[in-house]
């Protein structure tokens, strides 16, 4: 027997720990914020294709990334902002 529901949401494993911070952003539509320092650039592209939890539509958000630290490959700031539901 086949049971019709709604699918349940993707991501990477964060549990939806970053779902306050897409609010925040949602709350100042194209107003950018720093939302990490010292982190991966993967975070910004997670960011832009809806990779975390809260972060969806893919397009909604905008990523990008400031400075490297040489030691770490890590990006020294990632930036993002909310530009509207695809």
């Amino acid at each position: 027997m086949v049971r019709f529901t709604e699918l349940p949401k993707s991501g990477t494993g964060d549990k939806g720990k970053y779902i306050p911070l897409a609010d925040e952003l949602r709350s100042r539509p194209g107003a950018w914020a720093l939302v990490f320092e010292d982190q991966y650039k993967w975070y910004a592209r997670a960011i832009k294709f809806g990779w975390l939890l809260g972060f969806s539509p893919p397009g909604s958000f905008e990523a990008t990334c400031r400075g490297v630290n040489q030691k770490t490959g890590k990006s020294k700031e990632i930036y993002a902002r909310y530009v509207g539901g695809n």
